[in-house]
């Protein structure tokens, strides 16, 4: 039996959510100022943030890992979404434009498992 190609969409996401976490937790003055400028405030909101991230990314490789086909369509309503409310709040200037980049790629990512999700385990590599 295939796996759903979805799965590993969202297994690769939980991988890079891991990633982005740990270095948030970890090391946010190295990521933050490389990300946005030497003016990007670090504080205790960063490393919480990296937590957050850490225990979603833990989430999605669980559940790619398990064989959760329903969260992998649930991934799709809020990493769509999370592009939008950046979207949004970087229109409303409440937010630097640099942060479409990580709002575009929850998107993205939504995208790729919204049309792994239609198409199956027909692609199940990516």
């Amino acid at each position: 039996m295939k796996r759903d190609a979805s799965l590993t969409s969202i297994q690769w996401f939980g991988y890079y959510t891991l990633v982005m976490g740990g270095v948030l937790l970890l090391s946010p003055a190295w990521v933050l100022p490389a990300l946005f400028g030497p003016m990007a405030e670090v504080s205790g909101w960063s490393r919480l943030l990296g937590f957050v991230l850490l225990c979603t990314g833990y989430y999605y490789v669980r559940a790619a890992r398990s064989g959760f086909v329903a969260f992998a369509r649930w991934t799709v309503h809020t990493r769509l979404a999370a592009g939008a409310v950046v979207g949004g709040l970087v229109m409303a200037g409440e937010a630097a434009p640099d942060f479409l980049l990580m709002g575009g790629i929850d998107a993205g990512a939504g995208l790729v498992t919204a049309w792994l999700l239609r198409v199956g385990t027909s692609a199940h590599r990516l």
